[in-house]
C-alpha cells in the first residue's frame, strides 16, 4: 500500500497543523526551511539543465513561502547559476530577511524594481504559498501579469500564487506555472478543475513527514500548538495567524485514487468453481429512438467489466439492431410511446446484482425510474437521462432498498442540486452525498467520488480523449458490471472510474486526443489491463 502521505489532499488549516506538529515536536522552523529549499533547489537542478536555465529570476514574497525561494536563489547561485531575486515590498518575516541578507552577503542580486531584473531563462515563484485568501493587488498583480507574458518557463513553490489552495479558484490573478512543486502534502486545490490551466506539470516535493505525524496532527487542537506554531501566512495584507479555542477536526478524508486502491478492487481473481450465474448478473436499461446507441456503449462497458450475464432491456423497436452485436446478452423488447421512448418495464428487478439506468433513454415515463428504484434491490447506477428525470424526485431516492450511484457530469450535477455550489467540487459532492444517502461520482478532468460516509476520492488521471459523447455510457456500464461481480460500491466505483481513465490516456497517446471514440475507449480497456 503507498503511504498516506502520498495520497492524502489537505486544507490550508490541516496544513498548517502538521507544521506545527513538527515545530512542537522539536523541528525548528529554520531546519524546516532548509530542508524544503534544498529538495526544491535539487528538483529545479534535475529538471533544468545549467546550460540551458543558466539565469534565473526568483520572486520572493513577504512571507515564509518567499523564504523557500530565498534558500532555492541561495543554492542555484552557489551551484554556478546567475541568480536576480525580485522583492516588491518589505520582507515582514524575520527569517525571510535573513535568507535575503545572506544571499546578498554572497553576492546575490536584489531588485525592488521588476524592469531593472535582468534576461532571464527561468522564473522561480516563491511569492505566496498555501494560504492566501485576499486578491492580489498592486506591485504583486504587476510582477505576475508580467512574468506570465514572458513566455519563459515558470516553476511554482507549493502553489501558484494568487491560487486559494482550498478551492483552486484564482484570487484577482496567479502565476501559470510551466511546473508546480507542491511541498509535503498535497495541497486540495492543486485537484480541482478549476486550477489545471494554471498547474503545467505536477510534483510532490517530499520532506520526510511519516504517516503517523499526520495522524497525529489532524487530530490535534490549535489550542495545544498554538504556543510553538511558525507564523505561517502568505495574505500579503496578514503578519501572523492566531489560533485559539479547540478546532473541531474533520475525520473524513481526500485521498488521491492511486493504482494499488483501484487495481485491488477488480475482480481478477476467480474461484476454479465459478459459472455464469456467480460471477454477477447485470442489467443495462437504457436507448429510445433518438438515443440507439447509448445502449450499445454502455453494453461495451458492462462486456468489458467481465460481468456473468448481461441483460438489455431497451424499446422493442431497437431490440433487432443489437442481436448481432450482442449474441450473449439477453436483450429485453420493452413497450415503447410514439416518440421511440420506454413506456413500460415488465422485469423481476430483484434477479440482478446490479442495474445500469439511464444512458440515452430520452423523454421516458418517469415512473419507470421509481419503479426502479424502489424494486431494484441490487446495486443502480444512475446516469445521464435517469438523472434527469431524478432531478426534482430526490426524495424518491429514500424508497432505495440497495445502494445507489449517481453519476453526473457538472451540467446534470447542477439540475439535480441547484442549491450546492459547484465551485468546490469537493465540498459540493460531498454535500449531495450526505443529502442522498447515495455513492457520487462527479465527472470531470479530475472526477471526484463522494461516499454517503464523507469519505472523498479524486482520480489523479484524466485525458482530454474522452470529452466526447458516449464515454460516460461506457463508464456507467463499467461500473454496473464490476457492481455485479464484487457486491460492493466502492471496490466497484473506484476501479471503474480508475480502469475508464487510464484507458483514455494511454489510448491518448497511442491515438492522439482525437481518435479515441467511445466504441474504441471500449475495445480499449481489456488491452490496456494486460
Amino acid at each position: 500500500m503507498i503511504e498516506r502521505v502520498s495520497r492524502l489532499l489537505v486544507t490550508t488549516e490541516q496544513m498548517q497543523r502538521v507544521e506545527s506538529l513538527l515545530c512542537a515536536s522539536g523541528m525548528p522552523v529554520e531546519a524546516l526551511m532548509e530542508k524544503v529549499g534544498l529538495a526544491l533547489s535539487g528538483t529545479i537542478d534535475r529538471l533544468f539543465s545549467w546550460e540551458s536555465f543558466r539565469r534565473v529570476g526568483v520572486l520572493v514574497g513577504p512571507g515564509h513561502n518567499g523564504g523557500d525561494g530565498l534558500v532555492v536563489a541561495r543554492e542555484l547561485l552557489l551551484a554556478g547559476r546567475e541568480v536576480a531575486v525580485y522583492t516588491p515590498a518589505t520582507l515582514s518575516k524575520p527569517l525571510t530577511r535573513s535568507h535575503c541578507q545572506y544571499f546578498v552577503s554572497l553576492g546575490g542580486q536584489v531588485f525592488s524594481d521588476f524592469s531593472k531584473l535582468p534576461n532571464v531563462d527561468l522564473w522561480i515563484d516563491g511569492l505566496f504559498g498555501f494560504g492566501l485568501t485576499r486578491p492580489v493587488t498592486g506591485v504583486y498583480a504587476d510582477a505576475i501579469q508580467a512574468v506570465n507574458g514572458s513566455g519563459i518557463p515558470i516553476v511554482a513553490l507549493d502553489v501558484p500564487s494568487g491560487m486559494d489552495t482550498d478551492t483552486g479558484s484564482i484570487l484577482g490573478t496567479a502565476i501559470r506555472a510551466t511546473h508546480t512543486f507542491c511541498l509535503g502534502l498535497w495541497k486540495r486545490g492543486l485537484w480541482q478543475d478549476c486550477a489545471l490551466e494554471y498547474l503545467g506539470e505536477v510534483e510532490r516535493i517530499d520532506f520526510g513527514l511519516q504517516d503517523q505525524q499526520i495522524q497525529t496532527a489532524l487530530r490535534v487542537s490549535a489550542q495545544e500548538t498554538s504556543a510553538t506554531a511558525p507564523e505561517k501566512t502568505d495574505d500579503p495584507t496578514t503578519t501572523s495567524v492566531e489560533k485559539t479555542g479547540t478546532i473541531s477536526v474533520d475525520h473524513s478524508e481526500i485521498t488521491l485514487l492511486l493504482d494499488d486502491e483501484a487495481r485491488a478492487g477488480l475482480p481478477l481473481q476467480r474461484s476454479l468453481l465459478a459459472h455464469k450465474y456467480t460471477v454477477g448478473s447485470t442489467l443495462v436499461i437504457a436507448g429510445s429512438l433518438q438515443y440507439s446507441g447509448a445502449v450499445h456503449l454502455a453494453a461495451l462497458g458492462a462486456r468489458a467489466s467481465g460481468t456473468g450475464m448481461l441483460t438489455l432491456a431497451v424499446p422493442g423497436s431497437l431490440r433487432a439492431s443489437l442481436v448481432p452485436d450482442f449474441p450473449e446478452a439477453l436483450i429485453v423488447g420493452c413497450p415503447e410511446d410514439s416518440k421511440g421512448c420506454l413506456s413500460a418495464l415488465n422485469l423481476d428487478l430483484a434477479r440482478y446484482q446490479s442495474v445500469v439506468f439511464g444512458p440515452g433513454l430520452g423523454q421516458f415515463n418517469p415512473q419507470i425510474l421509481r419503479q426502479v428504484i424502489v424494486n431494484a434491490s441490487g446495486i443502480l447506477v444512475l446516469d445521464a437521462d435517469g438523472l434527469n428525470q431524478l432531478a426534482g424526485n430526490l426524495d424518491w431516492l429514500s424508497e432505495r432498498p440497495g445502494s445507489t450511484i449517481l453519476t453526473p457530469h457538472p451540467g446534470e450535477f447542477c439540475r439535480l442540486f441547484p442549491d450546492i455550489d459547484l465551485r468546490d467540487r469537493f465540498d459540493a459532492a460531498r454535500h449531495a452525498a450526505q443529502r442522498t444517502g447515495t455513492w457520487i461520482l462527479l465527472k470531470g478532468a479530475r472526477t471526484v467520488i463522494s461516499s454517503p460516509s464523507e469519505r472523498l476520492w479524486v482520480n489523479p488521471v484524466g485525458s482530454s480523449a474522452l470529452a466526447r459523447g458516449g464515454s460516460g455510457d461506457v463508464l456507467a456500464g463499467l461500473i454496473g458490471g464490476l457492481a455485479a461481480q464484487t457486491r460492493e460500491v466502492q471496490a466497484a466505483i473506484l476501479s471503474g472510474v480508475w480502469w475508464h481513465a487510464q484507458t483514455g490516456a494511454y489510448l491518448a497517446k497511442k491515438r492522439t486526443v482525437l481518435g479515441v471514440p467511445p466504441q474504441v475507449l471500449a475495445d480499449g480497456l481489456l488491452d490496456w489491463l494486460e
